[in-house]
């Protein structure tokens, strides 16, 4: 039986009775009725039905002018006119107004019902197509995400096996988790000498953080009780956290059958993103990984890159690192900008790549160089060259902004920034305001 609803338009009560005894009724549509055009507008505005059978001449508002308020609307419905005078010029005449078919009063039930299936039949194909298209953008976004999942588990797996320092480590996963969960916050807590500590969170404004404090978490301490992950939706969550958080998910840290700590990830109560269905899955994932690098870390030394630090060297230049295909239509406005106002900034345009003293100049800013201005472009994220270099700021901890050039998919994106605040790159003066801050100029 069809799920469809239809609008009967028209002034004539018995016409109205006429559809729904001998059409509507027997083949089971639902319908609603309007005796003029106005009523027949506003119920066509309120419930949206899947088709309209519309008298052309009523009082108050004809058919025609119903059909220009709802393309006034944007509403796009079928419509079947029906009229005593039909003819291909009227039909001609409405079609660019909506209409799909006419009968001609009077007309026998079997007309309606052909004229009312070919309009359906062309909505119905119309809506099989939209949900197709949304069906393929779902599958699209998800497999975009496993993709991005999977580079993020790899690149932690090599930051491991490379015996990444333990604070580096810990701030990558914990923006990891944001990527990953699509939550606000995320939190690393360790068990040290019997208290729960936290080391590692997501600060105010978004940028991972090594904290090493004592506060107490309910959700970290259930989980290292219980060994196992905890999901709390809004109405799980205990009353005084219920104005903070609209759902939690956390998971132990587990060294073999030893639990040294929690992974939490939360969502707050102003963010409306639900938890995907997949979370904890891929939180004990994360939490997995955590574990190993925790413990690895309590058993290898850790030697952190060094660069030879220039003498007397005054961090207070800006690095702009990116590539160089977006110079012209990004970097040079922006470098300009930031010059214009004060500040001190370096990029590599002017200097020979591959020349003589191109690394010893890049290795040399780097140093010399307090804060980065990092431009993200599909070029930039593939580039080895803006990779080394913040990377370098990322494990001497200095601060990095991205800025966006070009919009580059979830996956492509490194994970070390994801929790990073964007600034847009028009938007300059933002960008020397966060710059100043940094540089505490």
């Amino acid at each position: 039986m069809p799920d469809e609803t239809i609008l009967i338009v028209d002034d004539s009560k018995e016409n109205r009775d006429f559809i729904i005894e001998n059409v509507l009724e027997p083949h089971g549509y639902h319908y609603l009725t309007a005796r003029d055009g106005v009523e027949g507008l506003q119920l066509a505005l309120k419930h949206r039905p899947d088709l309209i059978l519309l008298d052309l001449q009523m009082p108050r508002m004809d058919g025609d002018q119903v059909m220009r308020q709802l393309k006034s609307y944007e509403v796009s419905i079928p419509v079947i006119l029906m009229t005593a005078h039909g003819s291909e010029q009227i039909l001609t005449e409405f079609l660019r107004l909506g209409v799909r078919d006419y009968v001609k009063k009077p007309y026998y039930a079997e007309e309606m019902l052909e004229a009312m299936e070919r309009a359906l039949h062309e909505s119905r194909l119309e809506r099989e197509k939209d949900e197709l298209t949304k069906r393929l953008r779902q599958t699209n976004r998800e497999l975009q995400r496993k993709v991005y999942t999977l580079n993020v588990l790899y690149t932690l797996g090599q930051m491991i096996t490379d015996r990444a320092d333990q604070d580096v480590m810990l701030k990558e996963i914990v923006a990891a988790v944001m990527g990953v969960i699509k939550c606000s916050s995320a939190s690393v807590y360790v068990i040290d000498d019997s208290r729960t500590v936290c080391r590692a969170t997501i600060g105010s404004r978004g940028i991972p953080l090594i904290t090493n404090t004592t506060t107490p978490n309910a959700f970290a301490n259930r989980v290292i009780q219980t060994k196992q992950p905890l999901i709390l939706t809004e109405d799980k969550i205990p009353a005084n956290q219920r104005a903070r958080y609209s759902w939690v998910c956390a998971a132990p840290l587990l060294a073999g059958d030893r639990v040294i700590g929690a992974l939490v990830a939360y969502q707050q109560s102003n963010n409306a993103i639900a938890m995907p269905q997949d979370a904890v899955t891929w939180l004990t994932m994360l939490a997995t990984y955590t574990a190993i690098a925790i413990d690895t870390s309590l058993n290898v030394p850790y030697i952190p890159p060094q660069l030879p630090i220039a003498a007397n060297a005054k961090p207070r230049k800006v690095f702009i690192s990116y590539s160089r295909q977006d110079w012209d239509s990004y970097v040079k406005p922006l470098h300009g900008a930031l010059q214009n106002s004060g500040l001190e900034v370096w990029v590599d345009q002017f200097v020979v790549r591959g020349g003589a003293n191109w690394l010893l100049e890049i290795n040399k800013a780097l140093t010399e160089c307090a804060c980065m201005v990092l431009c993200i472009s599909p070029d930039a994220v593939k580039s080895r060259w803006v990779t080394q270099e913040y990377q370098y700021f990322f494990f001497n901890q200095k601060p990095i902004i991205p800025v966006l050039c070009r919009e580059v998919s979830m996956a492509e994106m490194p994970i070390g920034i994801i929790g990073l605040h964007y600034i847009h790159h028009n938007d300059t003066d933002l960008l020397i305001e966060n710059i100043k801050e940094r540089l505490v100029l």
